[in-house]
């Protein structure tokens, strides 16, 4: 199944989802733990689904994970999806982009967290990589998705605040709000875009290594003032270069 979701190939996911079916059999018919598939096995499955770049492949992921919680909350296995098996479906829809993805990823944050709080299990709670993903679908799809990229980065941060250290904002989660930005079309995207730039480069100055100013992080910010009405924009992008 690993070998299945390294692949390219637009077959490997169907062999991968066989061979999942395959292994729940053998354990119903036979009872052996050592065919009862684990967060291992369904993270590998999902991974190789979340390669289609289809909506299919997003119902597909949806469905798996609906069946692992409720054989979970039935007592049929004790496999509970952690954050890594729901981060693996918003994989799913940052590379297939539905029309309901934005809505879809926001459902699976706060579902991590319901699920975090009702099972007292911080291994379902959301971690860096989940807000990045979720950031990163917000960046790619088309509309002003401005204000929810800086609900969640507020809440990122707030969290980071209070403990969770794991949390802290860098150089990739700035840059897709600056992404938002720049996709926004808002008369003032490149002043803002500009600030979220700024915010990078002084954190890095003041130490923070994972707020490296990259090429994609200027680039990003050149872009929104390019789709801005702002009249020095010319201007600014090449202070900027």
């Amino acid at each position: 199944v690993s070998a299945y979701a390294k692949s390219n190939s637009s077959k490997s996911s169907q062999k991968a989802v066989l061979l999942l079916e395959e292994l729940k059999t053998l354990y119903e018919e036979t009872g052996d733990p050592d065919f009862r598939p684990d967060n291992v096995m369904y993270g590998a499955v999902l991974d190789s689904i979340s390669k289609n770049g289809t909506e299919e492949s997003v119902n597909q992921s949806m469905q798996i994970l609906d069946e692992m919680e409720k054989n979970y909350d039935s007592k049929q296995t004790t496999v509970a999806p952690n954050r890594y098996t729901y981060t693996s479906v918003l994989h799913a829809i940052s590379k297939t982009k539905p029309t309901n993805g934005v809505a879809l990823a926001e459902f699976l944050m706060k579902r991590m967290d319901d699920r975090s709080r009702s099972l007292q299990d911080n291994s379902v709670r959301p971690d860096k990589v989940t807000f990045s993903v979720l950031l990163d679908i917000l960046s790619r799809s088309k509309g002003d998705y401005v204000d929810l990229a800086e609900k969640w980065l507020k809440e990122m941060a707030e969290r980071y605040i209070k403990g969770e250290l794991g949390l802290k904002p860098d150089t990739f989660i700035y840059t897709a709000l600056i992404n938002c930005y720049w996709k926004s079309g808002r008369q003032n995207a490149g002043f803002e875009a500009e600030k979220v730039l700024n915010l990078i480069e002084e954190n890095y100055d003041q130490g923070d290594i994972g707020c490296k100013p990259d090429i994609f992080a200027y680039t990003s910010t050149i872009n929104a003032y390019g789709r801005s009405w702002s009249e020095d924009k010319s201007h600014k992008v090449w202070e900027i270069y």
